[in-house]
């Protein structure tokens, strides 16, 4: 998405009533979704335990609706947790080694929380150029840790967001 602006219009047909339509523009921000990895069926990027302390684990786990797995992708390249509004996805410490953990922190607009999510399935860091979101070790376990690693097409770096 980069700093494109979403564009999307929807026409509905009222068929009960006869043949009407509408036509609706949007412009800005997804709404909350689902961010689910390609690891396994029914894993999702997590806040773990719903937390919203600074700092706080992001990881896989069941999909379950929870706040703790829903997201927003906005337009500036943050994707902002649910749990709290000023929580976004956030490389610790701006870290550009593989590994680097990732987590929730106070939204700041640094590139440490700027992500570009790609159509192939990739979600890549700013922090450094080829650093994707990564499930550590390609596991499929409830709580396995999500960090940054270089960009290698395994389906631990493949995300659809929902």
């Amino acid at each position: 998405m980069g700093t494109k602006r979403m564009l999307v219009k929807v026409s509905v047909i009222a068929m009960a009533m006869g043949i009407q339509a509408a036509c609706f523009a949007w412009s800005g921000e997804a709404a909350a979704s689902e961010i689910r990895s390609a690891v396994a069926p029914n894993r999702c990027l997590d806040v773990a335990g719903g937390g919203t302390a600074l700092g706080t684990d992001v990881r896989i786990w069941e999909c379950n609706e929870a706040s703790a797995q829903n997201w927003t992708i906005r337009s500036n390249g943050e994707i902002r947790s649910a749990v709290a509004p000023n929580r976004c996805l956030d490389v610790a410490g701006g870290g550009t080694a593989w590994g680097t953990d990732v987590r929730i922190w106070e939204c700041n607009e640094s590139s440490a929380q700027r992500w570009d999510v790609r159509a192939n399935g990739e979600i890549r860091s700013a922090v450094a150029p080829n650093r994707c979101l990564d499930v550590a070790g390609g596991g499929t376990a409830w709580g396995t840790d999500v960090r940054i690693w270089e960009c290698n097409e395994s389906n631990a770096q493949r995300w659809s967001v929902r």
